[in-house]
């Protein structure tokens, strides 16, 4: 079943991150430019829904709205191993204790193998408003919105 909230939220963040003032600020879907993952010559790429870019460093949004716990670990660790993600922020619209112990435990992993260099959070919101209201309070502690 798709949520409600998936596209609308997507556009949301795409449009807030192409509005920020720094101009070399990217702010895309990875359905357009998926990222790619290379260990020696095996070769796989994988679209996080938004992808944003800044000085180097890049944050996705996974919208794991109706995703179970076995997919969000997969979104983590192919980010953690493409070795071009900062930070990665799961998105559910249901509160699950056990996802939010696993985006924790990956996150401490990946940040002390510094793959992460800002390692993974998780974020349950209730609808779209709560949604939008949540990250963008989150995005504006981390000073990825001004």
């Amino acid at each position: 079943m798709t949520s409600t909230i998936h596209t609308p939220l997507k556009r949301w963040l795409i449009t807030l991150g192409a509005k920020q003032e720094v101009s070399w600020y990217r702010s895309l879907s990875g359905d357009k430019e998926p990222l790619t993952v290379q260990i020696g010559k095996r070769i796989i790429t994988f679209q996080p829904d938004v992808i944003w870019e800044r000085a180097g460093s890049t944050i996705i949004f996974d919208l794991a709205l109706n995703d179970g716990l076995r997919s969000i670990v997969g979104e983590i660790t192919l980010a953690a191993l493409s070795r071009k993600v900062a930070k990665v922020l799961i998105v559910t619209d249901y509160e699950d204790k056990k996802i939010s112990t696993a985006v924790s435990m990956l996150s401490t992993l990946y940040e002390r193998s510094k793959e992460l260099k800002w390692g993974a959070d998780h974020i349950s919101v209730k609808n779209l408003s709560d949604a939008k209201k949540k990250i963008y309070t989150y995005l504006n502690k981390g000073d990825w919105v001004w």
